[in-house]
């Protein structure tokens, strides 16, 4: 694999590694998500984009999503103007010594 210009770098943390019974795919994408708009704590992104982002099927980002929905680390949505997904699971910052 070569890196790009459109290759992505976000920092994957802690909490998510953490997490029971959580997919590669599914820390990939919140990753993706949390380091994306941390300030807002929404984004509006296609099943495409993130298909082509991360190389994968529109299916396997589908699914993706919707286990992370149903798991409530992120909910989805629906307007005129297309899909906004919100992150629902946040850390409690905690002091290293």
């Amino acid at each position: 694999m070569s890196i790009t210009s459109t290759t992505p770098f976000f920092k994957v943390y802690p909490f998510i590694l953490q997490a029971d019974k959580i997919s590669s795919m599914e820390i990939l994408i919140y990753s993706y998500f949390y380091s994306m708009n941390q300030s807002e704590l929404a984004i509006t992104v296609s099943n495409n984009y993130l298909a082509e982002l991360f190389n994968k099927d529109e299916r396997t980002i589908k699914r993706t999503l919707n286990r992370l929905e149903k798991k409530e680390w992120i909910s989805k949505i629906h307007t005129k103007k297309g899909r906004i997904i919100c992150i629902n699971y946040l850390p409690i910052e905690q002091e290293i010594d």
